[in-house]
Protein backbone atom coordinates (compact mmCIF):
# COMPACT_ATOMS: atom_id res chain seq x y z
CA UNK A 1 0.00 0.00 0.00
CA UNK A 2 1.51 3.23 -0.99
CA UNK A 3 2.91 5.35 1.97
CA UNK A 4 0.21 8.03 1.79
CA UNK A 5 -2.27 5.74 2.25
CA UNK A 6 -0.29 4.45 5.79
CA UNK A 7 0.03 7.96 7.05
CA UNK A 8 -3.21 9.42 5.87
CA UNK A 9 -5.86 6.29 7.18
CA UNK A 10 -6.01 5.78 10.40
CA UNK A 11 -8.77 2.89 9.64
CA UNK A 12 -5.28 0.60 9.30
CA UNK A 13 -5.93 1.05 12.85
CA UNK A 14 -7.62 -2.41 13.11
CA UNK A 15 -5.43 -5.66 13.99
CA UNK A 16 -6.82 -8.93 14.64
CA UNK A 17 -6.89 -9.54 18.16
CA UNK A 18 -5.70 -5.71 19.17
CA UNK A 19 -2.88 -6.47 20.97
CA UNK A 20 -1.69 -4.40 23.77
CA UNK A 21 0.85 -1.45 22.03
CA UNK A 22 3.56 0.58 23.49
CA UNK A 23 4.39 3.81 21.18
CA UNK A 24 7.62 5.47 21.79
CA UNK A 25 7.79 8.58 19.85
CA UNK A 26 9.67 11.69 18.92
CA UNK A 27 8.55 15.21 19.71
CA UNK A 28 10.35 16.35 16.99
CA UNK A 29 9.97 13.32 14.29
CA UNK A 30 9.08 15.02 10.39
CA UNK A 31 8.72 11.34 9.15
CA UNK A 32 6.22 10.44 11.18
CA UNK A 33 4.55 13.16 12.65
CA UNK A 34 3.11 13.07 16.71
CA UNK A 35 -0.29 14.62 14.89
CA UNK A 36 0.15 11.57 12.93
CA UNK A 37 0.94 8.72 15.91
CA UNK A 38 -1.71 10.65 18.56
CA UNK A 39 -4.80 9.86 15.07
CA UNK A 40 -3.57 6.41 15.24
CA UNK A 41 -3.24 6.00 18.76
CA UNK A 42 -6.70 7.00 18.83
CA UNK A 43 -8.17 5.42 16.19
CA UNK A 44 -6.44 1.95 17.58
CA UNK A 45 -8.46 2.84 21.24
CA UNK A 46 -11.93 3.23 19.72
CA UNK A 47 -11.10 -0.18 17.73
CA UNK A 48 -10.87 -1.64 21.29
CA UNK A 49 -7.04 -1.66 21.91
CA UNK A 50 -4.96 -0.55 24.46
CA UNK A 51 -1.31 1.79 23.67
CA UNK A 52 0.90 2.94 26.22
CA UNK A 53 1.74 6.18 24.46
CA UNK A 54 5.30 7.88 25.57
CA UNK A 55 6.62 11.00 24.05
CA UNK A 56 10.47 11.96 24.03
CA UNK A 57 10.61 15.73 24.27
CA UNK A 58 13.44 17.34 22.03
CA UNK A 59 14.58 14.77 19.89
CA UNK A 60 13.90 13.69 16.53
CA UNK A 61 13.22 10.03 14.20
CA UNK A 62 15.78 7.31 15.03
CA UNK A 63 16.67 9.10 18.01
CA UNK A 64 16.86 6.01 19.64
CA UNK A 65 19.50 4.69 17.14
CA UNK A 66 22.27 7.06 18.38
CA UNK A 67 23.62 6.53 22.21
CA UNK A 68 22.32 9.38 24.73
CA UNK A 69 19.69 9.62 27.31
CA UNK A 70 17.21 9.68 25.28
CA UNK A 71 17.80 7.02 23.74
CA UNK A 72 18.50 5.24 27.01
CA UNK A 73 15.46 5.90 28.08
CA UNK A 74 13.17 4.96 25.18
CA UNK A 75 15.30 1.59 25.45
CA UNK A 76 14.82 1.24 28.92
CA UNK A 77 10.70 1.92 28.48
CA UNK A 78 10.46 -1.09 25.84
CA UNK A 79 12.15 -3.37 28.31
CA UNK A 80 9.94 -2.63 30.54
CA UNK A 81 6.76 -2.96 28.99
CA UNK A 82 8.55 -6.34 27.10
CA UNK A 83 9.65 -7.88 30.57
CA UNK A 84 5.43 -6.89 32.22
CA UNK A 85 3.83 -8.63 29.01
CA UNK A 86 6.28 -11.50 29.64
CA UNK A 87 5.30 -11.84 33.28
CA UNK A 88 1.87 -11.37 32.27
CA UNK A 89 1.88 -13.97 29.71
CA UNK A 90 3.74 -16.01 32.19
CA UNK A 91 0.52 -15.91 35.12
CA UNK A 92 -1.95 -16.76 32.57
CA UNK A 93 -0.25 -20.05 31.58
CA UNK A 94 0.58 -21.21 35.37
Amino acid sequence: MPPEVVQEDVEYARPEGRPLLVDVHPELDENVTLPMTERFVAAYRQAGGAVELEVFPGVGHSFANFPGEAADRCIARMLSFIRRRLKASVSTVC
